[in-house]
């Protein structure tokens, strides 16, 4: 532990070293590092997967929230629309709200986002979809982008940060014939057969006798 603390700030000092006589280069921008968030709903139990290392969220049933504290230096930043996610196509939910992305900002002192992500309960209520202007999208199955926060400084970009999501697609199948079916089948072959024997030989000598 103590190697790599070491080994840490010999690196920072070594920056900061290199980045003094050399400010004007376009490599020595600014230690923060942006990354990604990620909502994932591929089972009963959502979680959240974090690499800004600047996020705090925890997921209480079908609802994940969580606050984004901003890069060091950020002195504004842009968001992207909140998103209403619908079934996948060709799915038993095609065209139903599945899920919904809200994106909200700010909080005081320093500018923080809180980003909520909703899913439709299981025999719960349905999502109430998000008014005015929002994206679309649809359920692929796959890692899909939902979000971006840029945060701004110095009248430059410091940094952005990505926020995906990833939900459960459920692939349509042929249903099963049904026991009532079947039994309306199994009747209606039977009247076929009596029908056939009428003209048979064989019925004709059983009526004989």
């Amino acid at each position: 532990m103590k190697l790599r603390l070491s080994a840490s700030r010999f690196s920072a000092r070594l920056m900061v070293g290199l980045c003094a006589p050399l400010s004007l280069m376009l490599f020595c921008g600014p230690a923060a590092v942006a990354g990604t968030i990620t909502f994932n709903d591929l089972t009963e139990s959502p979680f959240i997967t974090d690499t800004t290392g600047r996020a705090v969220g925890s997921c209480v049933n079908e609802v994940c929230t969580v606050v984004l504290s901003p890069l060091a230096g950020s002195q504004g930043l842009n968001l992207t629309s909140p998103a209403n996610i619908f079934g996948g196509v060709g799915t038993a939910e095609a065209g139903i709200l599945s899920d919904t992305f809200q994106i909200n900002c700010c909080s005081n002192p320093f500018p923080t986002v809180t980003l909520i992500f909703s899913s439709d309960p299981e025999g719960g209520p349905s999502l109430a979809q998000i008014p005015g202007p929002a994206q679309t999208l649809v359920e692929t199955g796959l890692l899909q982008q939902v979000g971006i926060v840029t945060w701004n400084g110095n009248g430059a970009v410091l940094g952005t940060d990505t926020i995906y999501f990833q939900s459960d697609v459920e692939s349509t199948t042929m249903p099963e014939p049904s026991a009532k079916w079947l039994a309306l089948t199994g009747f209606a072959l039977l009247g076929i057969s009596r029908q056939s024997m009428k003209g048979s030989p064989l019925r004709r000598l059983m009526g004989r006798s």
